[in-house]
């Protein structure tokens, strides 16, 4: 196939799951208002929702934005192995930072919403971090995901990428019909497990690819150094963009 048809083939393939992730986007918040309304739970999960979003687009984002390019450079530089070491490196680092946010941010998730929404009533800030217990391990498996999205893309691999934002959404949609009868809590377990089905989704077109996960701690690695002086203003541009409780 020339390049030119496997760049309007991926083109398409992004076209149509971007629009159906959409759609479900769409779907998703109606199924919500649908069955819990304007409530205390609803306002409850969305804060809940917000947490690990954030997170995700200040150190996972951060890092796929600068840590794909060089993964491109190396390769493109016929380093193809080394390129796959580096992308070890980044896994690794990214996935001992997020646990260890995870870990931390889980015993003080009721400290976390008072900063995030701090005029919320006692009762749903309550519920909004019982949630957020729940939901704070997604920030692991949404960053990690985003960063085999772009290792995937920088393969020209396209169709697993653009589809997991539609499998997440899939898993929130039926977690919310759940909720009809267990609850809001339901909804952010379903959260919880779209986030890692779109990151498991991944897995298989990552072997194809020929990356095999061995945990790596090379930290000195002069790529990971070169990435971590372009992330911090990428992490701070992110940061100040990102939107207040």
């Amino acid at each position: 196939m020339s390049r030119s048809n496997t760049i309007a083939r991926a083109t398409a393939v992004i076209a149509v799951f971007t629009l159906l992730s959409k759609i479900l986007g769409f779907v998703r918040e109606m199924a919500l208002a649908c069955v819990f309304g304007a409530s205390a739970a609803t306002d409850a999960y969305l804060v809940a929702y917000t947490v690990p979003n954030v997170i995700f687009a200040v150190l996972g984002g951060a890092l796929t934005v600068t840590a794909v390019p060089l993964f491109a450079s190396y390769a493109s530089a016929g380093k193809k192995e080394e390129a796959w070491r580096l992308f070890a490196v980044f896994s690794t680092l990214l996935g001992l930072v997020l646990l260890a946010v995870v870990l931390a941010g889980v015993p003080c998730a009721r400290q976390i919403v008072w900063l995030v929404a701090p005029g919320l009533p006692e009762g749903t800030a309550r519920l909004a971090a019982s949630l957020l217990a729940v939901m704070l391990p997604g920030v692991l498996f949404l960053s990690l995901a985003n960063l085999f999205y772009g290792l995937l893309n920088a393969n020209n691999i396209f169709g697993p990428p653009a589809l997991g934002p539609v499998v997440t959404n899939v898993f929130i949609v039926a977690s919310i019909l759940a909720g009809l009868k267990f609850g809001i809590t339901a909804v952010a377990a379903g959260t919880l497990l779209g986030y890692l089905a779109a990151l498991l989704l991944q897995l298989p077109c990552l072997r194809r690819a020929g990356f095999v996960f061995r945990p790596s701690l090379e930290f000195r690695h002069p790529g990971l150094k070169r990435a971590l002086g372009l992330m911090l203003p990428v992490m701070v541009g992110t940061g100040i963009g990102c939107p207040r409780g």
